[in-house]
């Protein structure tokens, strides 16, 4: 995959090196301050010539005796921010260069990926027609010798799959027609040893895909409906995720004409299809414990005597009729089919994405996908690790009395709603009947293309939401499985429910055997595996198998939480997702706010003293679980009442001095989320131990401004 290797091409290891790297300094503002009081004169001298002043976004190079580079400085007041990392390639002349500061930190992106990640990303460019490549050329010859605790695969398989995204949607529509898509998808199959199908032409008519066929039989490039699958060696047990991608070629509006302006861009109408496929990438190249499925509809939306027309009565795969309002609303009648034959094997997450409204960037803007969810709880996780990772997006409602804005006198639905309101949220209401049977379905209205260029993101295709979604799949993967089962009557929930935390392969279930089911930290290992299990970690219910759960390296809380998260009954499950989230986002935003100088020695100590708390309490537990069975020891120890309300006290303590000293409003934020947390942490604590502890009708319609995203 041509992705890869320019990928690749921009970072080395240290094995890799070949001369001396450029030491490149990292430093905050204060730091750039603080080191240029201690520059000889001759030094000051040059950097104030050079216009630096230690500010933001500032590079300074220092030249040695020979006049050589001898190293150079970069300013950046938030050490976790690739976009401010992604300047670096442009900014520097050629040669080799090598981080001197220790990148601390891992929540949820470590600084080393985020200087990783971004260095990568500010070598983009796409340039298949140009004739003169000296621009990336030049860049292609600045490289990165990857910084000690970078995790090499997430951060190459997020930037491949990236690269993989924008340069299918930037490629014109000549080359990148329905057939194109399917090559694209058989490529990537071919190197993750994916199998794929396809079905095309009036073979869609016969498979009953009729809707998928009805938009696209008006061109001459055939329309069809692309089927990728993969998984692990293991993965016949592992949850399933199944991605549908948008993959309209080019939508010229059909029969429902689209005007110059709003039709010049549509060659990243298939933006959706590319999103998932640049995605399904980053799912494969890390080995994602998943069992993955990728359904492309791919088709072009053309204009000819065969074309389908306003108010045709549209047959689907689910048997639902469609009348369809307008013929430039063709993204969600070929998604449709796509989505019914996803239900069908009723995957753990179906998640669909696509360039599909204008309403939404109304609403949104173009840098912010709309975010639709049938599950509170997935939704909050993907909103929130979006919010970590920087690639943001909004959740936004399926609000069901809309849903009569796209009833139908002649069908069982229609396509679109008559007037200019509400129009992503009756786009994904319209797509929510087809995923009824669906545990938990995810719509991602997306713009798929930067309309200017900045720092790692170039004027062109863009792959928005692709980092949120694989870490929050990286995260929550076995969590979907919880889900699933969570809304399943067939596995009744008590209060000593035993907890089986699966890795590789889900657990036979009776209802004899009820079960939930959260992914912990990854460099936790376990010492034996029970027979009949390929799990990480199972607490059994009595005391006959003694598995040891506990990482002596870790050191900063987590093991706590990891045991919480396994020991703790049932019913708080997802309180305690909530406080193992809020608890490493609260320490992260202090060591955020540290690395900025914004946060007191007095707020410093509380974090610090908040994290001993907690390992001196896995000391406990630990010596406790040496004596049999580890529920019943905690439940038998002063200790669980007395570091709860300990938590309660440090977290009120972070959230107070917080408020007092940061500036930045998350980190307030984060702290509340710390209080809050530990709150329903002392609460379950009680629990377990069986103690007790306290838009106006008078507005004039919305104006939507020519369509850029597909559908109106």
């Amino acid at each position: 995959m041509e992705q890869t290797a320019r990928a690749s091409s921009y970072v080395v290891t240290e094995d890799q090196i070949n001369g001396e790297p450029v030491e490149l300094k990292i430093f905050t503002g204060i730091e750039a301050r603080d080191w240029l009081d201690q520059l000889s004169d001759k030094d000051k001298n040059w950097v104030k010539a050079s216009n630096f002043s230690g500010k933001d976004g500032e590079l300074a190079l220092l030249p040695g005796n020979d006049g050589q580079i001898d190293y150079a400085v970069c300013v950046l007041d938030d050490l976790f921010d690739i976009w401010g990392y992604a300047s670096l390639p442009s900014k520097l002349p050629p040669g080799l260069y090598r981080s001197s500061r220790k990148l601390e930190g891992h929540h949820p992106l470590s600084m080393a990926d985020a200087l990783s990640l971004g260095w990568i990303l500010g070598t983009y460019s796409f340039d298949r027609y140009k004739s003169n490549r000296s621009d990336s050329q030049n860049i292609s010859k600045v490289s990165l010798v990857l910084p000690e605790g970078v995790n090499n695969a997430n951060v190459l398989g997020m930037a491949e799959g990236i690269f993989l995204a924008r340069d299918m949607i930037s490629t014109p529509a000549e080359d990148m027609a329905p057939q194109h898509i399917e090559k694209e998808a058989r490529e990537l199959a071919s190197v993750h040893n994916a199998t794929i199908s396809s079905i095309i032409g009036d073979d869609l008519l016969k498979e009953n895909y009729p809707a998928i066929h009805t938009v696209g039989r008006a061109s001459v490039n055939a329309p069809r409906l692309i089927d990728m699958r993969w998984s692990p060696p293991e993965g016949k047990d592992l949850p399933k995720i199944t991605l549908v991608g948008k993959g309209v070629a080019f939508d010229t509006g059909g029969l429902d004409l689209k005007p110059a302006n709003a039709m010049k861009l549509m060659k990243k109408d298939m933006g959706g299809a590319a999103l998932v496929l640049g995605l399904a990438h980053a799912i494969m190249k890390t080995n994602l414990p998943v069992q993955l499925r990728v359904l492309i509809p791919a088709v072009e939306n053309s204009v000819s005597g065969n074309a389908f027309r306003p108010l045709d009565i549209l047959q689907t795969r689910a048997g639902i009729t469609v009348e369809n309002g307008n013929t430039d609303a063709e993204g969600r009648l070929i998604l449709c089919d796509a989505l019914a034959e996803a239900v069908t094997e009723k995957p753990d997450l179906l998640l669909d994405a696509a360039t599909l409204t204008g309403a939404a960037r109304v609403a949104l803007g173009t840098e912010m996908p709309a975010l639709f969810c049938t599950d509170d709880h997935v939704a909050d996780e993907i909103i929130r690790t979006s919010n970590h990772v920087q690639d943001y997006m909004w959740r936004m409602p399926l609000h069901k009395p809309y849903r009569k804005m796209i009833s139908s006198k002649t069908a069982d639905i229609g396509s679109c709603s008559e007037g200019g309101y509400a129009g992503a949220i009756t786009a994904a209401l319209f797509l929510e009947e087809f995923v009824k049977e669906a545990p938990v379905w995810a719509h991602v209205d997306t713009m798929g293309y930067n309309l200017s260029s900045k720092p790692g993101r170039p004027e062109g295709g863009e792959a928005l939401a692709l980092r949120a979604i694989f870490t929050y799949l990286k995260k929550n993967t076995l969590n979907l499985v919880f889900v699933r089962h969570s809304h399943s009557e067939a596995l009744p929930r008590t209060k000593t429910m035993p907890l089986f935390i699966a890795f590789h392969k889900v657990p036979e279930v009776t209802a004899k055997v009820p079960f939930s089911i959260i992914q912990l930290h990854d460099q936790i290992k376990m010492k034996n595996t029970p027979a009949g299990f390929k799990c990480r970690h199972v607490f059994p219910t009595s005391g006959e198998t003694s598995v040891s759960v506990w990482d002596s390296t870790e050191t900063d809380g987590t093991i706590l939480l990891n045991w919480l998260t396994e020991n703790i009954n049932a019913d708080c499950n997802h309180e305690v997702h909530e406080i193992q989230e809020a608890f490493a986002l609260g320490l992260g935003e202090i060591q955020r706010a540290r690395a900025t100088d914004k946060v007191t020695s007095g707020t410093a100590q509380v974090a610090d003293k908040t994290a001993k708390a907690m390992h001196d309490l896995d000391t406990k537990m630990r010596i406790s679980e040496r004596t049999g069975n580890a529920v019943e020891a905690v439940k038998e120890s002063a200790v669980m009442q007395q570091t709860g309300a300990a938590f309660t006290k440090a977290g009120e303590s972070m959230r107070s001095a917080t408020r007092k000293v940061m500036e930045q409003p998350a980190v307030s934020s984060a702290a509340d989320s710390v209080s809050a947390g530990f709150r329903r942490l002392t609460a379950s604590f009680s629990s377990m131990t069986g103690r007790n502890t306290a838009t106006s009708s008078a507005d004039p319609p919305a104006v939507v401004p020519e369509n850029t995203s597909g559908d109106p």
